[in-house]
Order: C-alpha cells, then sequence, then structure tokens
C-alpha cells in the first residue's frame, strides 16, 4: 500500500495553557520531530481563540534543516530557548544527494544556495529570490530545483483563518479523519483492529489524509459547534484512537503521536 500524503490540523491554542517560553519550546520540538518520524507533508494552523504567532515561529524553525537555521532566522527572543531542545535528526540532514537549502544572492540568471556544503550550490535563477528556501536534489551530475514527492524532505506550514471554507475545499480530494473522546454522532468508531482493516481498505486509493485535531481543553466538536457548523458534514470518520484512558485528558501533541503511530502501522504492514 503506497503512503498518502499526511496532513495534520490543529487549533493555534493547543499549547496556551503553557507559561514559560523554555518547556514550550521543547514541547514544540517534539512536536516537529513527530512530523519528520511519520513523513507529515503538511501542518495546518487554524486561528481559534488565541493566535499563537510563537508556535508558528518555533514550529518554521525546527521545520528546517538545523545547518540553515542560523541563516534563515535572525536573533529572537522567541527562540532564546531552542539550544535546549532535543535534537530532530532528521534524514534529510544527513543525505548529500537530496537537500534543503537557502538562495542567499542572484547573480544575472544564476542562485546561488546555502544546502549546509562549504560552497555554495548554483542553480538557474528562474523566479527564485533572495531568501528562498527550496528543496534540491542531485540528478544526472547537476544539482536542481525539485518538487519531488518521491523523497521526503520536510514538512510545510500554513495558518487558516477559516477551517470550515479550508475543509470543505479539500473533501473532494482527501480523506478526513476526526479525533474525539466523545462518540456523540454515527460517523464516531472506537478505533480497533475491524475498524482498522475496514478503513485499510477505504483509504488505499486516497492520495491524502487528514487529521483533525482538538485542543487540551476542547475536543473538536466542542469547537465547530462554537463555529456554528456540524463537523459531521466536513469528516469522513471520527475516531476515539485512546478508549480506556488512564488520564482525564491527552494533549494535542501527544494524541497527535499516538494516532500517527497507530495510522503509520496502517499504511506499512500487510494486513488484509
Amino acid at each position: 500500500m503506497k503512503k498518502p500524503c499526511i496532513c495534520v490540523i490543529f487549533p493555534t491554542n493547543i499549547f496556551s495553557d503553557i507559561p514559560h517560553l523554555r518547556e514550550k519550546t521543547v514541547r514544540i520540538a517534539n512536536l516537529a520531530r513527530t512530523f519528520f518520524i511519520f513523513n507529515v507533508t503538511e501542518v495546518v494552523l487554524f486561528n481559534y481563540e488565541v493566535f499563537d504567532n510563537t508556535l508558528l515561529k518555533l514550529l518554521k524553525f525546527f521545520s528546517i534543516p538545523s545547518y540553515l537555521r542560523k541563516f534563515v532566522f535572525k536573533i529572537d527572543k522567541d527562540l532564546r530557548y531552542v539550544g535546549v531542545a532535543p535534537p530532530i535528526r532528521a534524514k534529510i540532514e544527513e543525505d548529500k544527494k537530496n537537500r534543503i537549502g537557502v538562495v542567499v544572492k542572484i547573480e544575472n540568471d544564476t542562485a546561488y544556495i546555502n544546502a549546509g556544503f562549504k560552497k555554495f550550490i548554483k542553480v538557474k535563477k528562474n523566479k527564485l529570490k533572495k531568501g528562498d528556501i527550496v528543496k534540491l536534489s542531485f540528478v544526472n551530475n547537476n544539482w536542481r530545483v525539485v518538487n519531488n514527492d518521491e523523497i521526503y524532505f520536510n514538512f510545510t506550514i500554513k495558518v487558516t483563518h477559516n477551517i470550515i471554507d479550508l475543509l470543505i475545499s479539500e473533501k473532494p480530494r482527501s480523506f478526513i479523519i476526526g479525533t474525539s473522546k466523545e462518540l456523540i454522532s454515527t460517523k464516531c468508531k472506537i478505533l480497533n483492529l475491524e475498524e482498522i482493516l475496514l478503513l485499510r481498505k477505504i483509504i488505499k486509493d486516497k492520495q491524502k489524509i487528514i487529521f483533525l485535531f482538538g485542543s487540551p481543553r476542547e475536543g473538536i466538536y466542542e469547537i465547530f459547534s462554537k463555529l456554528n457548523f456540524n463537523l459531521d458534514n466536513l469528516v469522513d470518520i471520527v475516531f476515539n484512537v485512546f478508549p480506556n484512558q488512564g488520564t482525564i485528558t491527552i494533549r494535542t501533541d501527544e494524541a497527535i503521536f499516538g494516532t500517527l503511530s497507530i495510522f503509520n502501522m496502517i499504511f506499512s504492514s500487510n494486513l488484509s
């Protein structure tokens, strides 16, 4: 089974209850590492209650290789604890034929790209401009800017101020999975082996799977109720991924890791 593109969507307030930037930085770094572990291709933050610019900034920081960060980010008080965060150690950092780089200068028709090597990589300028972050592959003895879905580079980050319109636009081409502790509609299921086998057949031909998460204080049904929209009209299915949980709440970053772990098994196994 070919693994589809994975998109994770969650509200901007998931870390709003963390008072200290140091802890918040570590939690966000671990979340970014989760996205790399499971080859998440797209992360979408939807603006809800509090727009957390620090969350956005730190996710962007940890989404690119460590060799680029000092060239892309200026000194910033929101980044002062990144040194205590665990290393991401994404595979792309050690790949010598596929790199992420930043355009450092343009001369005539040539773009010079810092990709973590001693020398800049030179490619045709095309539409590139200084400061652009690009993906590169070494093909036929030449470096080329690519948009290669066969190779996992990193995750992109988007922000939406209208999650309903976004999901409506995605629905025709994606399979949308909500996560919720509450089983309050016919679309809600407890994720068990029977559901896994059924789901595997349903999603085998899907190009994109979207996972929708709530916040630690509010589940997705509560959030969409406040947005005056029936969630069941947007999602294909809603799973309780943690039946019989031993804690009162599950943090969103914990839920993301647990959910992606289970679905990684579905995508990778030979279950039939």
